[in-house]
């Protein structure tokens, strides 16, 4: 018999009375008050322990909850960068930044003669960052923030121009003998505005146009803006690279690697 089944059976010789094992005599009341405090003081450690595994339970769901919110916010913004050793010639290059399939930008090497001089330019297809005076595609230094605020042309940008006669050679344009500079990027995917940069070397010999593309980037998030060089985490394998192990930010994506000479189709 349990200590509660003792304290409600009735004494014999008084029914308001209850004897304990140790011979002790309480009142019947007593025991009532006895149970009582018993099973409040065992409720209230149940309750005093589940609240303890509420709070530890509540603090971990949370942290968690924070990791998955974080990782979302890290898939959602992506700097894709691929490395480059790409010579531009007169066959000109189609590039494609995201490896889509889809070419974002042509490069095109243009030469002609008139009856006293000749000229070689080297123009860009695509959305492009402009000088505003000259409306040649602008030279970028590294650092240099790209987003909506700058001004971009969607037709055909020169880079620079090579003009030759027969008594001087001279050049004209913001890319004429530079290293490292960044053109400003603005191309769609399925519809909506991202933002990259690619970088070039540019050299001038003579009347010829030696033009370099050693890599590219862009932001994986929609009207996001990038800064120039910023390469992110994410690599990506470009045409005529060696290959580097794929991320899985770049498997994601469905990268091939290859660059495909498509159609281009560009709408602002």
């Amino acid at each position: 018999m349990s200590v509660i089944e003792m304290l409600r059976q009735p004494s014999a010789l008084n029914p308001v009375l209850t004897h304990f094992p140790n011979g002790r005599i309480i009142r019947a009341s007593e025991s009532v008050r006895s149970e009582g405090v018993m099973r409040s003081r065992v409720t209230a450690a149940l309750d005093a322990r589940l609240e303890r595994n509420l709070v530890a339970y509540a603090m971990t769901a949370s942290a968690a909850g924070i990791g998955v919110v974080a990782l979302s916010q890290s898939a959602e913004a992506k700097v894709i960068y691929t490395p480059a050793h790409i010579a531009i010639g007169m066959n000109g290059y189609s590039l494609d930044v995201n490896h889509d399939g889809i070419t974002d930008f042509k490069f095109v090497e243009s030469t002609g003669c008139s009856l006293s001089s000749c000229y070689n330019t080297m123009r860009v297809a695509g959305g492009v960052i402009i000088t505003q005076r000259s409306l040649y595609a602008a030279a970028l230094r590294r650092g240099a923030k790209i987003g909506s605020k700058k001004v971009f042309s969607f037709g055909y940008a020169r880079l620079l121009s090579v003009f030759s006669s027969s008594s001087k050679t001279y050049a004209r344009g913001p890319w004429v003998n530079v290293k490292k500079r960044y053109l400003g990027l603005e191309f769609k995917v399925k519809g909506e505005t991202h933002f990259g940069w690619a970088r070039l070397n540019v050299h001038v010999y003579g009347h010829q146009i030696n033009t370099t593309l050693t890599g590219y980037a862009y932001e994986t998030k929609p009207y996001t803006p990038i800064i120039a060089d910023n390469r992110g985490s994410t690599t990506g394998a470009g045409p005529d690279v060696p290959g580097e192990p794929a991320s899985l930010g770049h498997l994601a994506l469905g990268a091939s690697g290859r660059n495909q000479p498509v159609t281009m189709t560009r709408g602002h």
